[in-house]
């Protein structure tokens, strides 16, 4: 069993090691972001100074979405349907609504 000592020095290099992954992430697509039309570079010193006090998960998620949402500005694709459809009606055989995967324009439709 460990002390909480050595649970918090754990915890502690985690988040660390998670803080230095996000900003390596950051600093690979910070070439691509300085575009015109993208605004990270307004809020950037800031969303630094905030990736190096995160200590929570959630924080450390709060900045993941934050670099996402920057990156998707230089989405020149439109977005992909990521579910597959689903039958939305009974099923003959066994008279029950059921989940299952068809191809959207396939036989059948």
């Amino acid at each position: 069993v460990r002390s909480k000592a050595a649970r918090a020095v754990a915890a502690s290099l985690r988040a660390e090691t998670l803080r230095a992954e996000i900003g390596d992430l950051e600093a690979e697509v910070w070439p691509a972001l300085q575009r015109p039309d993208c605004s990270w570079e307004e809020g950037r010193r800031k969303w630094l100074r905030r990736l190096q006090s995160a200590q929570l998960p959630a924080d450390q998620a709060q900045l993941l979405l934050d670099l996402e949402e920057a990156v998707h500005t230089l989405q020149a694709a439109p977005d992909l349907v990521e579910r597959k459809p689903w039958l939305k009606t009974g099923h003959e055989a066994i008279k029950q609504r059921a989940r299952r995967f068809f191809r959207e324009g396939g036989e059948g439709e």
